[in-house]
């Protein structure tokens, strides 16, 4: 298997948790948030010991969102960039697209079978997950030096007082 750095681990693991989140977002209930994440740890004790290492971790928090939409498309957009980094591995790539999708079907039929929203939810997941499980990695963009800036010289605030201070 292919070592994946610890900011890898966690963009998998963000687009995995993201994913999953959408299709139980997608037809909500109280009672139903429990069972279906019951499913979805489910789920991830039984797939493959290498796909449980790199979407193990801690809970990780959605991306901020002024509406549903955006986070939906932060959510998926977010599932692409995690494929694209687990493409680096056909195999690891292969058996996380896997995984995502076994996982939100569990998700989506934990509670009161399988809803239309639920539905078209995996079929936009599944659409993330084609358009990126082929893809290759960009290479590192080249660091970027910032540029000096020298600090304003120091300014009393009143006459008499002591000159302000850069921090």
């Amino acid at each position: 298997m292919t070592e994946f750095t610890d900011a890898e681990k966690n963009t998998i693991r963000g687009g995995v948790m993201g994913a999953v989140a959408l299709v139980s977002q997608a037809d909500p209930g109280f009672f139903d948030v429990f069972k279906e994440s019951k499913a979805a740890a489910g789920a991830l004790k039984d797939s493959p010991a290498e796909i449980r290492e790199l979407v193990a971790g801690g809970l990780q928090m959605p991306p901020s969102a002024s509406s549903k939409e955006e986070l939906k498309a932060k959510m998926l957009s977010g599932l692409s960039e995690a494929m694209t980094v687990a493409s680096k591995d056909a195999a690891t790539a292969a058996s996380l697209k896997q995984f995502v999708q076994a996982a939100c079907q569990q998700v989506a039929e934990a509670s009161k079978g399988v809803s239309a929203e639920e539905t078209a939810v995996i079929a936009e997941i599944n659409q993330a997950l084609e358009q990126t499980a082929t893809a290759t990695p960009a290479a590192p963009a080249a660091p970027v030096e910032a540029p000096v800036v020298e600090a304003p010289a120091a300014t009393p605030t009143t006459p008499g007082e002591p000159p302000l201070r850069a921090i």
